[in-house]
Parts: structure tokens; C-alpha cells; sequence
């Protein structure tokens, strides 16, 4: 009995112990599978809310990756187009046919075509999609065309899904013809088909108007957004789609969540574009990430014994799917594909956490600007252009303390940013001219062309822990604009002068048109006196401008404003009207006229019609032509183009019966050369020729120039003469016609009538 109590007591023990092994196995088992299961939800979770910064990310850098390539096509056909206005066999077909095949092929266009304007012929290379013209060989009438010719520089547009490229040939506001260029539905689409998602995502272009123009799957399509933006009877989702409007109305982009009519769950990102008020839009699932994880998750409850390895895989395909996709969209948000190094957002984002891990250091952003990048890029190509970028990201970034969080990023095409850990301009000046001197080096064979490579340089001083640091790039891009770095090659460093000078600038570009419409520039004279005579021989026409707000301002403020906006060539235009109507009234008078000089923009050479308004204005006012002068600065001969536009343009003057002179002569470009190529009726000998005139070397310039002109019929002109001694001079060269204060300075149109008739009285007195 003892024996068998005891075996019954061993058995029992046994049973006992297998039950507890049991139980604490399934205990075990049950905390791995519970705590997994908790885990996994958490990491769903976590999924999901990074899936919406990734969404977020993917959607910005496609956009960047949209815009880098319809802009590169458009400087293309551009480029082409530039070309082709001063190409000699535009009227030959057969030549410009070759010549259009041939950028067709360069370039990539599925199709290239050129409309004369002139006859409406049209030539057309490749193959046009359907629906874009209804007569191939008659282009004219479209109203791409058409608007193609009423817009400045080239135009994209989308008929049909497919890109259609627009840009006049010739002159900017006559042009003689319309290039055309463009892509397949195919290629476009393929612009927004992602390489991380696949069939996951879906992306499309909108214009202003919400429309679709450009899906990236035919079979998607992107109909439902109609329902969902516009159809949806959802209060919280119609002030998400009202927010998203404002946002890209303001050029933001951003992410919001809905769910479709089967309630999957989404999330949709818009990011603006940079060309005709497009937008990007993509639509991916919110569980893009873990769509694999709820199948593992099934077969976890069903079968307890095998969760752990279960488990343990799908942690581990999970963390590997996690991580391709993470490597992916970190490659896309992180990282410069030509460069290799970070990208503007990684480098804005390592700013912030430096600035909050050391608060009390300061650093300056500098940013450098390749001068006439494009020039490389069109010389070379865009491949050896992109070898030139990754060069000089690679030196600038040996020349800095990555450790000590200093760091480069190239943010657009030719612009690097550069953060420094220093305050002292003069040290960070010396360290600029290091990095660019070192980059002109070029010791190491990379296939960089023998060229030197010079930057704009501006830079700022982070001066506030609070400012964003896109703020501070935009005050160093401000400095680098500044007409301060216009006739310095050093950096220019962001101030409150430079930010008041802007805004100043800003102010007066908006009031130009509202002072040429009330008459605020005001017509000055400055009399052309012949020594010898004794008598006025002429007059050069200067503006003022009387400025409402800011008073008198001078036009070396103004002028350089103008010449950039373009609006110069609508002021020069008032000047020759404000000269004519004076010239009209001396007439009216009884008062001799003589020869008024007006300046005249080099931006008006760029169209080659721009002396007809200048012709029906002298016709309006009665003014015959030859008492009508136009004075281009010598500064204009910049390039061979120029020079060639130039002479062309001389050459109209003259035939319809205008003068021309130059200014500024012998300060610049100015040759020989010149002298001998251009019909120039006068030459203006700059000043500066006659500040020390006891130099002998100036005096036997002067007088050799004084002669040539002679011998070649050019009158000379001798500005900016203010002395006696300078007078004295000028007699024994024989050089007669002088400008200057030793007679009178500029006078408003009105005060110089009086002076002129004082001089007159005069004349007969020894007065120099």
C-alpha cells in the first residue's frame, strides 16, 4: 500500500509538474503572443503616423523631381529657340529641317515643330499626338499658338495628357515664329509613377481649378476626387479640402486623411508646383506599410504554439520591408542625387537640432551662386555640368568642421548653402576665398572642364535662436541680390541697410507706373556748347524723377531698377515723347531746333522692331528725324551677340534718318574696333579722361582720339567739363563740342529756355 501510494504520489507529481510545465508554457506562450500582439499594434500604430511624414516627403521631393525636369525641357527649347534667331538658313527647309531633327534627337522630344509667322507654314519632326492640332501642317490658329505669342519666354501646356512646349523665335515682343516640343502622354505620366510604391500610390497634376491634367494610371485616373473634394457631404473633410485650397493658393503644401466609399482608409499630400499654378497630388493607403502584418496576426491566434517563430519572421520581414522602404524614402527626403550629400530639408533640419543642442554658439549661412552656370551646362552638357556640381560640393565640404556641425547642401540647380561656425566677417571672407580658390585649383583629374568657376557669395549671421533657418538662406540670398554684390566679387553680408535698401527698391518698382501716368519724371537738359561758335549745338535729354513719396531721386537709384525689371524701355520710350513735344513747341515758337541726344536701353535691341514706336512718335509731333539722337553706352558691346544685334540695330537709325552716338566711350568694352565696324555719328569721351590732365600719356590719347574721329567723320563729344584749364585744352586739340558744368548743369525744360536765352546775350562776351 505504501508502495503504491507512493507511486501513485510520484505519478500525481508527475502529472502536477507536467500540468505546471504546461501551464507556465502556455502562460509564456500567452504573454508572448499578448505582449507581440501589443507590440504590434503599437508598431501599426507608429506605422501609420510615420506614414504620413513619409507620405508627405515622397510628395514634396516628386514635385522637386517634376518641376527639375519640365524646367530642364523648357530651358531646352529655349535654348533651341535662342539659336534659331540667329541661325542664317532659317529660310532654307531642308536646312532647318536637319537642324530641327536634330535637336529633336538631342534633346528627347517625341515631337519638335516650328510656325513661321510670317507665311503660316508650318514644319513639323516626330510624331504629333492625337487631338493636339486638327491640321498637321497648318499649326496656326491653335490657341497654344496664340497664347504662345501674347506671353513672354516659353509656356508649357497639356492637351490631353500630353506636353506641349510654346516659345516665340526672334525678337521678345515680334517674334517671326513659334517653336514647338513636346512629350507623349506615356513619358509624362511616367514623370509621376512612383519607383517606391508601385501600384500602391497614386499621383496626379491639378491646375488652379482642382482639374485633373495629368494622371499617372489611366485605369485610376483620380475620378473619385471629384467626389471627394467637391461631392462629399462631410463637414470635417470639406474644411480639410477648404484648407488644402488655401494652401496651395498660398504655395504650402501639406497631407490630410480620408477614407473612400468603401472606407479605406488614406491619406492625400499636395504639394504646389512651380510652373502655371500646378499642384501635386498623391493618394496612398494609411496601412501601406502593414498590410502584410494582419495576415501573420491571424495565423498568431489560431496556431499559440507557433506564434513565437511566427512572430519572430514577421518581425523580421516586417523590420526588413520597414527598412527598404525607410532606405528609399530617406534616399528621396535626405539626399542630393547629383551631389550625394544631404538635401535642403535634411540640411535645414540638422541646423534646428544643432541650434537646440548648442544654444550659445552662432553660425553664418552663406550662400554661393556658379556665375553663368547655365553656360557650362550648354557648352558641355548636362552631364559634365552635374560633374562641376559634385566637385565643388566635395571641396567646399573638405573645407569644413562636419564634426562642429558645419555643412553644405546644394538647395537648387547651381546655389550651395553653406553653414559656418563663425561670426568674424574677415575670417569667414578668408575662408570663402580658400574654398573657391581651391576649387579653381583643380590638381585632380575628375573630368572637370579647364574653365574658372566664380560665385555670387551673400551671407548672414544667426543672430536669433527663434528664426527658422529657411529665413536666415533668404537673407543671404537678399545680400547676394543686392546691387552691393553687382560690382564686388566678395560676399556680401546680410543688414539692416541692405533689407531697408530692398524694401526701398521694392517700393519704388510697385510706383513706376503710377508716376509715369502723373507725369513724375520730369525732363532735364544739359547743353552741348561748340567752342569755337560760341553758340548751343545741341542738348542731351536726362530724367528726374520727382518722386511723390521719396522726393527727388536720382537716376543712378533708379535706372539700375529698371533696367532689371524691363521697365526701362517704357520710361526711354516717355522721354523720346517728353523731347518731341518740347521740340514741337519750339517750333510752334518760331525757335530754331537742334540735334537732342535720348538715351536708349540696350533692352530694347533685344526685339527687332523696336524703333517703330520711336518713328510714329517723331511723325505724331512733326519732329524731323535728323534733330533726333539716340546715345547707347559703350557698356552695351558685352558680347559678340550683343555687338551683332547692335549693328543692326545702328543701322535702322540711320535709315530712318535718326543719329547715334555712344557714351561713356573709353570705359569699357570700348575698341578700335568699334570705331571701325559701327555707323556711329558721334563718340561722348567720358570724364574721366580729363580729371589730371597734366598727364601727358592722357593728353596724347585724348588728342589721338579727337583725330581718328575726325578722319572717319565722327563728331566728338567731351562730357563732364567743369574747368577753364580743361577749356584751354580742349581748343588746342581741336575737339569743339563740350558738355558740361562749365556751362550749365542739367536744367528742367522749362528753366533751360531761360538759361539758353541768357546764354545767347552773352555770346558775343569773352566768357572762357
Amino acid at each position: 500500500m505504501k508502495i503504491e501510494k507512493k507511486f501513485h504520489q510520484k505519478i500525481s507529481e508527475k502529472i502536477h509538474f507536467k500540468g505546471y510545465t504546461i501551464a507556465i508554457l502556455a502562460v509564456i506562450t500567452f504573454m508572448i503572443v499578448l505582449y507581440s500582439s501589443l507590440n504590434m499594434i503599437q508598431l501599426k500604430q507608429e506605422v501609420k503616423e510615420n506614414t504620413r511624414d513619409y507620405v508627405n516627403t515622397y510628395t514634396e521631393q516628386l514635385t522637386q523631381f517634376a518641376n527639375q525636369v519640365l524646367y530642364d525641357k523648357k530651358v531646352m527649347l529655349e535654348t533651341i529657340a535662342d539659336s534659331m534667331s540667329s541661325l542664317p538658313y532659317l529660310e532654307n527647309e531642308v536646312l532647318m529641317q536637319n537642324y530641327l531633327q536634330r535637336k529633336k534627337e538631342i534633346c528627347g522630344f517625341d515631337f519638335i515643330a516650328y510656325l513661321d509667322l510670317n507665311d503660316k507654314d508650318s514644319m513639323i519632326c516626330g510624331l504629333l499626338p492625337n487631338g493636339f492640332f486638327e491640321e498637321k501642317n497648318n499649326l496656326s490658329g491653335n490657341d497654344v499658338i496664340e497664347k504662345a505669342l501674347r506671353e513672354k519666354g516659353c509656356k508649357l501646356h497639356m492637351i490631353n495628357e500630353n506636353a506641349l512646349y510654346a516659345v516665340k523665335v526672334g525678337p521678345q515682343y515680334m517674334g517671326r515664329g513659334i517653336l514647338l516640343a513636346g512629350y507623349n502622354k506615356v513619358y509624362m505620366q511616367d514623370i509621376l509613377k512612383s519607383k517606391v510604391f508601385k501600384e500602391k500610390s497614386y499621383s496626379c497634376i491639378i491646375d488652379s481649378n482642382g482639374k485633373v491634367i495629368l494622371s499617372a494610371e489611366d485605369s485610376y485616373g483620380f475620378d473619385f476626387l471629384k467626389t471627394i473634394i467637391y461631392d462629399k457631404e462631410d463637414d470635417k473633410l470639406s474644411e480639410r479640402i477648404k484648407q488644402m485650397k488655401e494652401n496651395l493658393y498660398n504655395k504650402k503644401g501639406g497631407i490630410f486623411p480620408f477614407q473612400t466609399e468603401s472606407g479605406k482608409g488614406m491619406y492625400l499630400s499636395y504639394d504646389p508646383m512651380n510652373i502655371n499654378n500646378w499642384s501635386i497630388l498623391t493618394v496612398i493607403p494609411k496601412d501601406l506599410f502593414v498590410d502584410t502584418t494582419i495576415a501573420y496576426v491571424s495565423k498568431v491566434m489560431i496556431c499559440v504554439w507557433t506564434v513565437s517563430l511566427v512572430i519572430c519572421l514577421l518581425f523580421y520581414l516586417y523590420y526588413r520591408k520597414s527598412a527598404d522602404y525607410r532606405k528609399k524614402l530617406e534616399h528621396l527626403a535626405f539626399v542630393d542625387d547629383i551631389t550625394g550629400g544631404i538635401s535642403n530639408g535634411e540640411f535645414q533640419r540638422q541646423f534646428s537640432r544643432m541650434r537646440e543642442r548648442d544654444q550659445e554658439s552662432k553660425y553664418a549661412v552663406i550662400i554661393f551662386d556658379i556665375i553663368d552656370f547655365s553656360d557650362i551646362n550648354k557648352r558641355y552638357g548636362i552631364l559634365t555640368g552635374n560633374k562641376v556640381l559634385k566637385y565643388v560640393y566635395e571641396i567646399m565640404e573638405d573645407h569644413l568642421d562636419l564634426s562642429d556641425c558645419e555643412a553644405v547642401v546644394r538647395s537648387e540647380t547651381d546655389h550651395f548653402f553653406v553653414s559656418m561656425k563663425e561670426t568674424d566677417t574677415k575670417k569667414i571672407q578668408a575662408r570663402i576665398d580658400e574654398i573657391i580658390f581651391d576649387i579653381n585649383k583643380k590638381e585632380v583629374e575628375k573630368g572637370i572642364p579647364e574653365i574658372r568657376i566664380s560665385f555670387r557669395q551673400g551671407a548672414c549671421i544667426t543672430d536669433s535662436r527663434e528664426t527658422k533657418i529657411s529665413v536666415f538662406q533668404d537673407q543671404a540670398r537678399m545680400a547676394m541680390k543686392s546691387r552691393y554684390a553687382e560690382t564686388l566679387e566678395c560676399c556680401v553680408f546680410y543688414s539692416d541697410k541692405i533689407a531697408e535698401k530692398i524694401a526701398w527698391e521694392r517700393n519704388v518698382d510697385k510706383s513706376f507706373e503710377g508716376s509715369l501716368k502723373n507725369g513724375d519724371f520730369q525732363l532735364y537738359l544739359q547743353p552741348k556748347v561748340s567752342v569755337e561758335k560760341k553758340k548751343i549745338v545741341g542738348a542731351e535729354a536726362l530724367v528726374r524723377w520727382n518722386h511723390p513719396i521719396y522726393g527727388m531721386i536720382s537716376p543712378a537709384d533708379f535706372i539700375p531698377i529698371l533696367e532689371n525689371n524691363g521697365k526701362i524701355k517704357q520710361l526711354d520710350l516717355y522721354m523720346f515723347e517728353k523731347v518731341c513735344e518740347w521740340m514741337q513747341q519750339r517750333k510752334q515758337k518760331g525757335e530754331s531746333l537742334y540735334p537732342v541726344s535720348v538715351n536708349l536701353s540696350r533692352n530694347h535691341f533685344i526685339n527687332d522692331d523696336f524703333l517703330n514706336p520711336f518713328v510714329t512718335l517723331s511723325k505724331a509731333y512733326g519732329i524731323d528725324a535728323r534733330f533726333l539722337e539716340f546715345e547707347i553706352t559703350e557698356g552695351i558691346f558685352a558680347n559678340e551677340a550683343a555687338i551683332n544685334r547692335i549693328r543692326e540695330g545702328i543701322q535702322k537709325m540711320h535709315s530712318f534718318g535718326f543719329r547715334c552716338s555712344i557714351d561713356d566711350f573709353g570705359v569699357g568694352y570700348s575698341s578700335l574696333s568699334l570705331i571701325r565696324e559701327f555707323d556711329i555719328d558721334s563718340l561722348k569721351l567720358d570724364r574721366s579722361f580729363f580729371v589730371d590732365l597734366t598727364s601727358n600719356k592722357v593728353r596724347d590719347i585724348v588728342g589721338c582720339i579727337a583725330q581718328l574721329a575726325e578722319k572717319l567723320d565722327i563728331q566728338t563729344i567731351v562730357e563732364g567739363i567743369e574747368t577753364k584749364d580743361q577749356i584751354d585744352y580742349l581748343k588746342n586739340i581741336q575737339c569743339d563740342i563740350v558738355q558740361g558744368y562749365f556751362f550749365s548743369k542739367p536744367l528742367f525744360s522749362d528753366d533751360f529756355e531761360a538759361w539758353e536765352s541768357d546764354f545767347e546775350k552773352k555770346a558775343d562776351e569773352n566768357i572762357y
